[in-house]
């Protein structure tokens, strides 16, 4: 009888054991499934996003005035760009991005691209009245707690910035630069070789 009870409590001790084992893997395969998703939604965002703002000022910015290419909002979550399809086009093309950390009850959180034809400027309300097209979902804005090295855009800013050290083909003169930033990191800076300063 009590090599019974024995065997019994054993038994319960194992089981008990696996149990936890379960739920801790369960646990962590959770999470590590939720940081790959994000961690894949912020690498294709930040190429896209650099591929996109590289249009900055193509075929428009001939001594004219940067400010009305490129538009970046004082809180750096929209950026906007004035460029040409191609340099045989006449009309000028507007795009832009956004950045919605946090979801309100128009927008998801995500980051968003915007396109519209036929704008005077950069700073124009005109390309946010376009309907947007997802370029990274809420994932990429996922945050574990007490994670290191994690990328995340929940705090990303566009920064406009010069600089002459980006300058293409031994071109000396000073360009426009985009930089995204989060979590004091710049995650890319791009020359805008199509905008001289």
């Amino acid at each position: 009888m009590v090599a019974t009870l024995v065997g019994v409590v054993i038994s319960l001790a194992t089981v008990g054991a696996m149990l936890t084992t379960y739920r801790l893997t369960g646990d962590a395969s959770v999470v590590t499934t939720q940081e790959m998703n994000r961690d894949g939604q912020v690498l294709l965002a930040l190429q896209v996003l650099e591929m996109e703002v590289q249009q900055s000022g193509f075929g428009t910015n001939v001594g004219g005035n940067a400010d009305n290419d490129v538009w970046v909002s004082a809180d750096g979550k929209r950026i906007a760009w004035r460029y040409k399809p191609s340099l045989s086009s006449a009309a000028v093309s507007c795009k832009g991005l956004e950045i919605v950390s946090t979801a309100t009850d128009r927008k998801q959180q995500g980051v968003y691209g915007y396109a519209v034809n036929n704008c005077a400027t950069a700073s124009g309300t005109g390309v946010w009245a376009a309907s947007p097209t997802t370029i990274a979902s809420g994932s990429a804005f996922f945050t574990q707690q007490g994670e290191k090295g994690g990328l995340s855009l929940a705090d990303a800013v566009f920064v406009k910035g010069t600089s002459s050290s980006c300058a293409p083909y031994g071109d000396t003169r000073s360009h426009m630069t985009i930089s995204l930033t989060a979590q004091g990191t710049t995650l890319f800076s791009s020359c805008l070789s199509n905008i001289t300063l």
